[in-house]
């Protein structure tokens, strides 16, 4: 079982997680974000958004034939952020059933500020996918004009509501999206 440092597995979820691994080679474990106060609730709500439970992410188990199916490796060590996409990625090629556990993974509670640098990070960590080819270039024009957006705006407020949207939009997206092209810049890599 892979979780993160800053990650707590909610009582009974190990169990779970052993007996889905009886009947899938992999299982992706959902995470949610705790929460305290207001800005680590709007947070909270907007990660249900970007971290969906239903998508296979970060925190995962496998069994352990399952590296060997998947290239001899779970993580390419280049990539610093989003390296999950990369093994969920490998998995969908190669077939590989999994499922969605009923356990749960809690991530500690992020604020606007330590949540939005988060998403700068995540942002950098597209940018070195692409460098390496897991995911297309993305278009300076469109991110500064995101008109394309407008349906994951409309997807986002059904989803998570009009504040966690407002945060989503105009916090997360807009961070996310100067990390990677803060990354492009200081990579001299034209676009």
């Amino acid at each position: 079982m892979y979780l993160d440092s800053d990650c707590v597995i909610e009582k009974g979820t190990i169990e779970n997680v052993s007996a889905e691994l009886d009947e899938f080679p992999a299982v992706s474990i959902p995470m949610k974000y705790k929460y305290n106060n207001f800005s680590t609730k709007i947070v909270s709500r907007c990660r249900e958004f970007t971290t969906p439970a239903e998508a296979l992410f970060m925190p995962m188990a496998f069994r352990i034939d399952v590296q060997k199916k998947i290239g001899g490796y779970l993580y390419d060590k280049r990539l610093l952020w989003g390296e999950d996409s990369d093994q969920r990625k490998r998995i969908i090629e190669n077939n590989i059933s999994y499922t969605i556990s009923r356990g749960c993974v809690w991530h500690e509670a992020l604020n606007f500020h330590t949540d939005s640098r988060s998403a700068r990070r995540l942002g950098r960590g597209r940018f070195i996918q692409e460098k390496y080819g897991y995911f297309k270039k993305r278009k300076f024009i469109e991110d500064l004009f995101p008109f394309k957006e407008f349906p994951i705006t409309i997807k986002c407020f059904k989803k998570i509501g009009f504040l966690a949207t407002i945060y989503h939009d105009f916090v997360w997206r807009p961070s996310y999206k100067y990390g990677y092209w803060k990354e492009v810049i200081k990579n001299g890599c034209k676009h």
